[in-house]
């Protein structure tokens, strides 16, 4: 299961990472929890993706979807799923951490 949250920010190699890990591990079938709808509905094909900036993301998540063969997706609102807007914000947190320049 990959989930996203922080809708909003630039979409980058760790929202990917889940999906390219499935299809490594040869799996035929998963579901996509998202916060946001409009990504939802931009991944399912029911929206057309504006931002210059998500188009190369929706079209690789596109070609590994196919490439598993089953997928759903399902817009889950982030007050709805608390846990998983924890681990988010923790990911996040951490990623913020490594970034910046140690001090001695």
């Amino acid at each position: 299961m990959i989930r996203s949250s922080k809708p909003g920010n630039l979409p980058d190699s760790n929202r990917l990472a889940g999906l390219e890990a499935a299809q490594e591990l040869g799996a035929t079938m998963v579901r996509i929890n998202v916060d946001s709808e409009l990504v939802a509905r931009q991944l399912l094909g029911e929206y057309k993706v504006r931002a210059k900036h998500f188009v190369p993301f929706v079209q690789r998540a596109r070609q590994l979807l196919r490439d598993i063969g089953k997928y759903e997706i399902q817009h889950i609102p982030r007050e709805n799923n608390t846990r998983a807007d924890a681990l988010a914000n923790r990911a996040l947190d951490e990623q913020q951490a490594a970034r910046l320049p140690r001090t001695s």
